[in-house]
């Protein structure tokens, strides 16, 4: 248990000095268990917003990206229009899509 804390000190150390005092008041109040539980909490809450922007990339890709290179590539190589002038238009469509999909 000591090892622990001491590792979660070691991790909370690297904080400002606002977060330091309300890590110090949470170990004062509660003790361990309530330094573990802000623990918990802030990597929960980290977690959750790093599995957020995984997901908005994911889309991004697969409804805006590759669909833009295939639609600019298919007017380039058929309508015979330069591919730097229809990905920004394919790329601005695909984004209205993701847009109205959501």
């Amino acid at each position: 248990m000591s090892d622990l804390l001491q590792l979660l000190e070691g991790i909370l150390g690297h904080i400002p000095d606002g977060l330091t005092a309300l890590k110090d008041m949470i170990s004062e109040d509660f003790g361990a268990g309530g330094s573990i539980a802000a623990i918990i909490l802030v990597v929960t809450i980290a977690v959750l917003i790093i599995q957020s922007l995984i997901n908005i990339i994911f889309k991004l890709i697969r409804i805006v990206i590759l669909p833009s290179v295939a639609l600019s590539f298919f007017a380039s190589f058929f309508l015979s229009i330069s591919f730097s002038v229809a990905l920004p238009a394919s790329v601005s469509l695909f984004v209205i899509v993701l847009l109205i999909k959501n």
